[in-house]
């Protein structure tokens, strides 16, 4: 049997400038290339040399063209089809070019598998490690990428503006005006026997609190107050207070970025602090609305707090759970006049111990003179006269005693301060480090953590895509698919267009 032998009609293109290399790094896309003749047009436009009627070329092979090695040094990539056997395009990179002589050059070639097969496999749903998302509204990409933040600041800062100044209140028994004993109520849910009273911190309002207290130990009822400390004003309100506080979303501490995951944390959050050594993280992407939302009110009580309370946080209306509180409010010291307040307990007791010596020593003496007795008489007289100076020697010797102190002064010192309140503020990484983790998003794209199949072409400019024990689909040699599951498994970038590396072109 006689066999005709097939016209040598192989075509080779060797190509220059390709930026693309076996490391596969990087490749060009379906986006770029939105059919196979479109793909073989980009590289055949961009060859050096074209060679026609050339032997069968084998798919791991080496090369002899008849050309100057000089002339092919700056060449890249090569474009062939064997047109004998099939009418489709392989591509390759040449990885060797070996002088034979001045007319005579060897090149040693490795198939590039991604350009080869791009329109011959299909990539089924895998885990994705990372990957350029579809959708970056901000709190939709929250899988952490543990990257390093660097030192935090503040971006902003503010406090409530109802929690201050802080008043002072007097608790009593009593009710200071006509000295009454208080009856027990309930107090925002709370049983009291004691009344309250709030004056603003000023000096009109002090001379009012001295004079109480003069007045009820003039009055013989300064065990009444039961103490005296500073509170929040917003101890007497029934009802719960708002407070809302931007997020911020325009900027990291300065730096506009173009990945919103920098809007989220830990890389931008809430951070509020009742500067007393208590701090809470709130992540400004679980509250809805516009505002981090906050709701805020103290308990009525002689050891007060105040609670800030997050609203519509994490999707709970009042989120009691992750509340911080604001307490230690400043218990005070007062005195109390020891003499008037002795005087008032006793002195009914002491008057009338006065006159009982007086009316006896009178009583004594008269009797006895009447009698003759005149030695009974002077005994007794002088027996209630010597009572009547030891009480008022006592009266004398307590009438030196110094002020009495009632209370103690404790917690005083944000008060003090002026700063009795919650520091809440916007806590970010830094404008340089929000470049670079922003720069490193724009080149690698999301931590995405999902089975899915990988996006591939939703950005306008290049994806990169990373994944786990990818699924690799197609009519192709079974080792290029193992190479091709492997390409996608460490990571690489699919670019939309012939600027492999231009990471300056918007990518949003």
């Amino acid at each position: 049997m006689n066999l005709t032998p097939l016209t040598p009609i192989t075509e080779l293109y060797v190509c220059h400038s390709i930026p693309l290399d076996n490391t596969y790094r990087d490749t060009f896309s379906k986006k770029f290339f939105p059919s196979a003749s479109a793909q073989a047009s980009f590289f055949i436009n961009n060859s050096k040399f074209t060679f026609t009627n050339l032997s069968p070329i084998r798919l791991q092979n080496q090369i002899r063209l008849p050309v100057n090695a000089d002339k092919l040094y700056d060449c890249n990539y090569i474009v062939f089809k064997n047109a004998n056997f099939s009418d489709k395009y392989f591509y390759a990179f040449i990885t060797k070019i070996d002088f034979i002589n001045v007319n005579m050059t060897n090149i040693t070639i490795e198939i590039d598998i991604m350009q080869t097969w791009l329109f011959d496999y299909t990539i089924q749903p895998c885990f994705v490690e990372r990957e350029h998302v579809i959708n970056d509204t901000i709190g939709a990409n929250l899988v952490e990428d543990n990257l390093e933040t660097g030192t935090y600041v503040f971006d902003y800062a503010q406090t409530i503006s109802g929690l201050t100044p802080c008043y002072i209140c007097l608790g009593s028994t009593v009710d200071l005006s006509e000295f009454n004993a208080v009856s027990g109520a309930l107090y925002k849910n709370v049983y009291s026997g004691i009344q309250l009273y709030a004056f603003e911190p000023n000096e009109g309002n002090v001379n009012t609190i001295n004079n109480a207290i003069l007045s009820l130990t003039e009055a013989g009822k300064s065990d009444a107050i039961v103490g005296i400390f500073m509170c929040p004003p917003t101890m007497f309100e029934t009802s719960l207070l708002d407070f809302n506080t931007g997020k911020g979303y325009d900027s990291v501490n300065g730096y506009t970025p173009k990945n919103n995951k920098l809007f989220t944390y830990p890389y931008k959050y809430l951070y509020v602090s009742n500067l007393d050594g208590t701090s809470a993280d709130y992540k400004m992407e679980f509250f809805s609305g516009e505002n981090c939302s906050f709701k805020y009110g103290g308990d009525y009580s002689m050891n007060p707090s105040v609670a800030l309370i997050p609203t519509n946080y994490k999707g709970i209306q009042n989120n009691y759970d992750e509340k911080i509180v604001l307490s230690n409010y400043p218990q005070c010291a007062f005195n109390v006049d020891t003499f008037k307040a002795w005087l008032a307990q006793n002195g009914s007791s002491l008057g009338m111990s006065v006159l009982s010596s007086a009316l006896s020593s009178g009583v004594s003496a008269g009797t006895s003179l009447a009698t003759g007795n005149i030695a009974g008489a002077g005994t007794s007289a002088i027996s209630g006269l010597l009572n009547i100076g030891q009480t008022l020697a006592q009266i004398s010797d307590k009438s030196k005693m110094p002020p009495q102190a009632h209370g103690s002064q404790s917690n005083s010192l944000n008060v003090a301060l002026g700063i009795k309140n919650f520091f809440i503020a916007h806590k970010t990484i830094t404008y340089e480090f929000a470049k670079q983790i922003d720069d490193f998003w724009s080149v690698f794209g999301y931590p995405v953590h999902e089975t899915k199949v990988p996006n591939t072409t939703n950005r306008p400019s290049w994806n990169y895509v990373k994944t786990l024990e990818s699924k690799i689909t197609g009519s192709i040699p079974f080792n290029d698919i193992s190479q091709i599951r492997s390409i996608f498994d460490k990571g690489f970038t699919f670019w939309h267009g012939n600027f492999v590396g231009d990471y300056t072109r918007g990518n949003k």
